[in-house]
């Protein structure tokens, strides 16, 4: 039977966002696969799994410095897909303690299947923050 790698990817996102927004940095990782490539602030790095989880308290305190409390999914479409990668547009938000926008973006999320392991593995945002995990800029 045939994988309905649409609704794997949506999957994967939505637990990443899940997995974000509890901090935790193990289970965000697992819902990556590495090499990771990440587009933004005008620049593109490659993160490996160790870097990724290293920088996560330096993520994290970023994050308690722009008051971010949780980010929420605004919308998610998928705009192509085969049986091994698919791409979507998707519009998050940013938000504080009070419900108020502090990062109103959307963003280019590739997920793929690795070994039979379904991950992000490129993101390419219009998100300006400090607030964000980069790997080595190539």
């Amino acid at each position: 039977m045939k994988e309905n790698v649409e609704l794997i990817g949506k999957n994967v996102i939505e637990s990443y966002i899940e997995a974000f927004n509890e901090r935790n940095s193990n289970k965000m990782a697992d819902l990556f696969n590495f090499p990771h490539v990440r587009f933004a602030n005008d620049s593109v790095s490659v993160i490996s799994k160790s870097e990724y989880l290293n920088n996560q308290d330096k993520v994290t305190k970023l994050l308690k410095d722009e008051k971010w409390h949780h980010t929420e999914i605004l919308d998610i479409k998928n705009i192509q897909s085969n049986d091994t990668k698919v791409h979507f547009i998707i519009h998050f938000l940013r938000l504080d303690k009070n419900n108020s926008i502090i990062h109103n973006f959307k963003t280019l999320w590739i997920v793929t299947k690795v070994n039979d392991h379904w991950g992000v593995q490129f993101r390419s945002s219009f998100l300006t923050s400090k607030a964000a995990t980069f790997g080595k800029k190539i």
